[in-house]
C-alpha cells in the first residue's frame, strides 16, 4: 500500500497539481502507483528429453529432434489501477488549475460485483455534481480499478550447431488465452447537475490483447 500527496509527472490526471492549493493535505492518497496485491509465478521447464536430460538414448536418431525443448510460463494477478475521479469541468473557477474531483454521498461507489458490466462499473446514486464554487470530496486517487490477470507461454528450442555456438528458436504468447484485461471506468461527471457524463462509469479500453510471435537467436 503506497500513499503520498503527489506522485510523480506522469502519474494519474491531475497528480502533480493539487484541485486546492489552499489544502495541500487533503491531496494525501493512494499513490499513482499503488498495487496492494500483485502475485506472480515464473518457471521455465526442459521436457525431458535429448542429451542429459532422463530420457536420453544414444543411439535414438529422435534425441536430435526432441531434445532441447523449454516450456515457460509467467502469470500474474494483481489489483486494479488507480482512478483519479473528476468534476469534469472547472466547477471552483480555478483557472482549470489541477483537476476538480467529483462528489459521493459516502456510499459505495461501485456497484455490486455481479452488477459491474463495462456499460456501467459505478452506482450513480452514490454521486453527485460538483457545483460552481466548489472542490468535489472525494480523496485524491480513491477509486480502483478493474483487477489483471495476465498469461504468457512460451516454448523454445535450441539447436547445437558447433562447439557454443547454437541457434535457439522461440515462440511466444502474450496474454496467451486472450483474457479481457479492462480498461479504468470514466469518472468525469461533466456539467450537467441531473445526470453524468455519456462516459462516466462506461469502460471504452482493454489492456493487452492477445499476442503472438515467432524469433530465431543466434548465440555464441
Amino acid at each position: 500500500k503506497a500513499m503520498d500527496n503527489s506522485s510523480a509527472i506522469r502519474g494519474t490526471s491531475g497528480d502533480i497539481i493539487p484541485q486546492d492549493n489552499r489544502c495541500l493535505d487533503c491531496e494525501y492518497g493512494f499513490s499513482s502507483y499503488n498495487t496492494p496485491h500483485r502475485f506472480v509465478v515464473s518457471t521455465l521447464v526442459p521436457l525431458p528429453f535429448g542429451r542429459g536430460q532422463r530420457f536420453f538414448n544414444q543411439n535414438s536418431i529422435a534425441n536430435a529432434v526432441v531434445g532441447g525443448w523449454q516450456i515457460g510460463t509467467i502469470m500474474t494477478i494483481q489489483s486494479g489501477q488507480v482512478i483519479n475521479s473528476a468534476a469534469g469541468y472547472d466547477a471552483p473557477g480555478t483557472g482549470a488549475w489541477g483537476d476538480p474531483r467529483g462528489n459521493t454521498n459516502g456510499g459505495d461507489p461501485y456497484l455490486p460485483e455481479d452488477q459491474r458490466s463495462t456499460n456501467m462499473w459505478y452506482d450513480v446514486k452514490s454521486w453527485y455534481y460538483t457545483a460552481p464554487g466548489t472542490f468535489g470530496n472525494i480523496a485524491r486517487n480513491r477509486l480502483i480499478g478493474p483487477s489483471r490477470f495476465s498469461w504468457d507461454f512460451s516454448v523454445l528450442k535450441d539447436i547445437p550447431i558447433v562447439e557454443q555456438h547454437r541457434l535457439q528458436f522461440r515462440f511466444e504468447a502474450f496474454n496467451f488465452p486472450n483474457h479481457p484485461n479492462w480498461g479504468n471506468p470514466g469518472s468525469s461527471w461533466g456539467r450537467n447537475p441531473d445526470k453524468p457524463d455519456v462516459n462516466f462509469g462506461r469502460i471504452r479500453s482493454t489492456g493487452t490483447m492477445r499476442q503472438l510471435q515467432f524469433g530465431l537467436k543466434y548465440n555464441f
